[in-house]
């Protein structure tokens, strides 16, 4: 008969509750909200949800992109469906280039042994570096940046597991700043002002020194993974219609609930849904664009001031965005 504590322990290894040992969303890369396809990125802009790139200089080419694995492939474990492509042809002038995800708060595994492993390839050898970055946000007086390079890897045209642990900082003597984004970030470093084409997947950041696993990633169900995901972005690319419209004087005001609570007042932007066209909603039977602005927001929602139909009766609607990244 098992006992209690094993038990425990088979659950804790075996279930969904075994994922959220992984510090990283989104570290398969199956959630890309914004797009599968990003060619010139901004500098910190995100792209897979969760994961930015930052960068300085002149870079030409840059892209980052969804890619699939091939069913039944074995150089990469758990039978992931996804790996991200992160490329630049050039570069001139710059300092860094850096694909990174912030993990909420900077108190996270603060003082602790951690792991951070991931698969990577790259279309020609090459060498990249990884750490992580105790950020202690803005606003105020925080203190500075402490970065922890953990390693570096020596990168080849066939999938190679990259592992390292060390022990962070503690935050004795640190002071955070007020405006709450402060982070413990993962940063995989690449050449900034050389040409490469690199593939990065399964990655995960945990407590503990697990150099020794084969495979410290633990997958969510993939509810979960999208909820994770949209306590920082959301976006609904299907209408969210109104009641008919019932004057042609007066506008109407529409509550959209968020699915997930997000981690902070979201900046909230609306499109119409037909021409894309920004702060516009969709007057159907009108075949015209209206007015349409945020009027209140909080985490858990926000209401859509929306200008009045060319018609009583006439249906509106739009579509909408909403960003409470780090």
């Amino acid at each position: 008969m098992t006992s209690r504590a094993g038990q425990l322990s088979s659950l804790l290894t075996t279930t969904p509750l075994h994922g959220f040992r992984n510090l990283i969303i989104n570290g398969n890369f199956d959630i890309w909200q914004r797009g599968d396809t990003f060619i010139d990125p901004g500098a910190w802009s995100y792209t897979a949800d969760r994961w930015r790139v930052a960068y300085d200089g002149s870079p030409v080419g840059l892209a980052v992109s969804r890619h699939d694995f091939a069913l039944g492939q074995t150089d990469v474990p758990g039978e992931p469906r996804h790996f991200l492509r992160w490329q630049m042809a050039g570069n001139s002038g710059a300092t860094f280039m850096v694909l990174a995800q912030p993990v909420e708060g900077v108190r996270t595994l603060a003082g602790q042994v951690v792991t951070v492993t991931f698969y990577a390839r790259a279309a020609a050898p090459m060498i990249i570096n990884f750490g992580l970055t105790q950020f202690f946000g803005t606003g105020g007086s925080p203190s500075a940046d402490v970065l922890t390079l953990l390693g570096s890897a020596e990168l080849t045209t066939e999938w190679t597991r990259v592992s390292a642990a060390d022990v962070l900082p503690s935050m004795t003597g640190k002071s955070l700043g007020t405006n709450g984004n402060d982070a413990l970030v993962l940063n995989i470093f690449s050449t900034p002002n050389e040409a490469f084409t690199i593939d990065i997947a399964h990655v995960s950041l945990v407590p503990g020194d697990a150099t020794a696993e084969l495979d410290p990633f633990a997958s969510r169900h993939i509810g979960q993974e999208i909820a994770l995901c949209q306590r920082y972005y959301q976006r609904a690319d299907w209408p969210h219609f109104t009641a008919r419209s019932l004057s042609t004087t007066f506008g109407t005001d529409v509550p959209v609930p968020f699915p997930v609570i997000m981690r902070a007042t979201p900046t909230v932007t609306l499109w119409s849904p037909i021409t894309l066209a920004a702060g516009k909603a969709r007057d159907y039977e009108g075949s015209a664009d209206v007015d349409a602005v945020v009027a209140s927001t909080n985490p858990a929602g926000f209401y859509a001031a929306v200008a009045p139909a060319a018609a009583v009766g006439n249906r509106l609607g739009f579509i909408y965005e909403a960003s409470a990244e780090l």
